[in-house]
């Protein structure tokens, strides 16, 4: 029966970005340590099984620089947490959301629809660059209705709120009723004068 204990690691050795220095020490398991050097300069004492599957291929440069590399755009992480939040809670009241991530992003970055506010909401990802995305929300003008590109308008969270689902027709007298009465207040006095 043949050994199955993986041959001894020589300095000098080179494994993908790394290149063995020395042993190091073996651990309770009789695994093998060896400092190594990467070839971005920093030392590292790696197990050496890990190096000769390929399973450990650098100090942790490689892996950083996977991640700075697939980032896509700016934003990217916030905007599809924000589409998997719709989603779900879309999915969860019984809706369907038909929106793409394109068609999503263009809404969330505009101005409230009934105001005019800029986005104010702030998304903030484990993986966020800049400190997060500022971004309003997404309103169906029709509330019975999907969400679907002629039914949705960007929303701040004031106007959301306060139009809950009610129609737009509905939302747009009530804040006409709001405002003619704060008009008369102005003008007259206290609404309990009137």
């Amino acid at each position: 029966m043949t050994s199955t204990r993986p041959p001894k690691l020589k300095p000098g050795q080179k494994f993908n970005r790394l290149t063995i220095i020395s042993f190091h020490h073996s651990d309770k398991r009789w695994r093998k340590h060896y400092l190594c050097k990467c070839e971005c300069g920093t030392e590292r004492v790696i197990q050496g099984s890990l190096m000769a599957s390929g399973n450990t291929k650098s100090c942790g440069c490689l892996s950083t620089e996977v991640r700075k590399s697939t980032r896509v755009s700016k934003n990217h992480t916030e905007i599809t947490a924000i589409v998997l939040g719709y989603k779900r809670h879309a999915r969860g009241r019984g809706f369907d959301f038909e929106l793409t991530r394109t068609e999503v992003e263009s809404i969330i970055k505009n101005k409230c629809h009934y105001c005019g506010c800029e986005p104010s909401n702030l998304k903030i990802t484990k993986d966020s660059i800049d400190g997060g995305l500022y971004y309003n929300g997404i309103d169906r003008l029709n509330s019975k209705n999907n969400y679907t590109l002629d039914n949705v308008v960007p929303c701040c969270c004031f106007c959301n709120r306060a139009k809950n689902d009610k129609s737009k027709e509905y939302f747009l007298k009530w804040i006409k009723r709001v405002y003619d009465h704060q008009a008369m207040v102005e003008q007259w006095g206290t609404a309990d004068e009137l």
